[in-house]
């Protein structure tokens, strides 16, 4: 998160507070997606970016990603008809998904989205008869090492597997132009990325002796969410792994002419551009391993935004709101259902907190709306969007007033 955001954060909890509002709300800051899509051409300018849209759908954040010219990589026939209908052209979108439904292939047929993965020949046979003229992507299996989700237990082809499907793809007359993987969610080791390169490598070579001529690799997603050049809650390595991409890309691919490279970042767009900012509703004392403990219960939990803590354990980042307050004790937070497992930090310090302050958590753009419930009829979090009038001047023909308003950073005055 951006410092200068510390202002609009007590703005926005102050606005609450005057309207005895007790919903928790999400703050979206434009300027750090742009930030963040600036950076990646910078850092790895011959990588087209796809936004996995499954990581954060806000409509404002696909706008706004749309008017920078990022592709966008979707998983169903619904996402893909939400980035058309944002005038986002076909040849922008990558139909990620090795599984798809007989009716989801047909709509991105209609549709004119052609780039597509796939690593079964009962997909090709789908595809065969839905849609004959598909630019084709094997999805290999990639083992990421130091990823902290692995995607290899379920999608992508082996290595004893690839010389058959490419086969069945000149026996079906189809059409594949490349090689995609994901090395796993947010990963930390360079080299896994430099393994699946070279991999990739050797699939190009041995579909170049059936005749086959790739010119696509799409090395997915696995990207941190964090980059080195900001104030954020964790350590970053995204420059370390562009760089070893980068190098591993000039090493196995320098030879080969017209030849394009795409990415599937979703982390890295949405980690840091949401903050989320939550009430206390409730307080009480317990004594946990023979410590006092105090719990506090917020207007968010698991089964909104959390539900990462649950399925992935990941912790949440809590921003420190009382940097002058030393005094501060063992504390836990918890969620608003009727879930005892409702559980979000276990273990945390916290200055003494009253009922209705405000607990504030950075970094929550990343799988966070995308999962969150209505479970026990809670409503599920809003979102405010924020932008600096540099970049509100850039994109004010994009940003579309019937999905949100919009503020000014640090200003009252709401631009429709």
């Amino acid at each position: 998160m951006d410092p200068d955001m510390a202002a609009d954060i007590v703005k926005f909890c102050k606005m609450a507070d005057q309207k005895d509002e007790d919903s928790a709300f999400l703050i979206f800051d434009i300027d750090d997606v742009i930030k963040k899509v600036n950076y990646w051409k910078e850092k790895m300018p011959r990588i087209n970016p796809f936004y996995a849209m499954k990581c954060n759908s806000d409509p404002m954040l696909l706008q706004t990603l749309a008017a920078l010219n990022v592709g966008f990589d979707c998983a169903s026939k619904m996402e893909i008809e939400t980035i058309i209908n944002l005038g986002v052209p076909a040849d922008r979108i990558v139909y990620a998904n090795t599984c798809k439904g007989f009716s989801h292939i047909r709509r991105a047929a209609e549709l004119k989205v052609e780039l597509m993965t796939f690593d079964s020949e009962h997909e090709l046979l789908k595809i065969k008869q839905l849609s004959p003229t598909a630019k084709l992507l094997l999805r290999l299996k990639i083992i990421g090492k130091s990823s902290k989700i692995s995607m290899n237990c379920k999608f992508g082809c082996d290595d004893t597997e690839v010389p058959r499907l490419l086969e069945a793809t000149l026996q079906h007359n189809l059409s594949v132009i490349g090689v995609s993987f994901h090395v796993g969610s947010d990963i930390h080791d360079p080299d896994d990325f430099v393994t699946a390169i070279k991999t990739c490598r050797r699939v190009f070579d041995i579909a170049e002796k059936k005749g086959i001529r790739m010119y696509m690799l799409d090395i997915g997603g696995g990207f941190t969410g964090v980059i080195s050049t900001r104030n954020c809650a964790r350590k970053s390595n995204f420059d370390e792994i562009s760089e070893a991409v980068n190098q591993s890309i000039d090493e196995h691919f320098q030879p080969y002419t017209a030849f394009k490279i795409i990415a599937e970042p979703g982390r890295y767009f949405a980690t840091t551009a949401f903050t989320l900012c939550s009430k206390i509703i409730g307080k009480r004392q317990r004594t946990v391993d023979n410590e006092e403990d105090t719990m506090y219960i917020i207007n968010e939990g698991v089964y909104g935004h959390f539900v990462f803590t649950v399925f992935h354990h990941f912790k949440p980042a809590v921003k420190d709101m009382w940097p002058n307050l030393k005094d501060k004790k063992r504390s836990s937070i918890w969620g608003q259902s009727c879930d005892p497992a409702d559980l979000i930090v276990k273990k945390c310090m916290l200055p003494e907190l009253k009922v209705g302050d405000w607990i504030v958590f950075e970094e929550m753009g990343a799988y966070t709306s995308a999962c969150a419930t209505n479970f026990n009829g809670f409503e599920k979090t809003g979102v405010k969007h924020v932008v600096s009038k540099k970049a509100l001047g850039d994109l004010e023909n994009v940003l579309d007033s019937k999905f949100a308003a919009v503020y000014l950073k640090e200003s009252d005055k709401k631009i429709k």
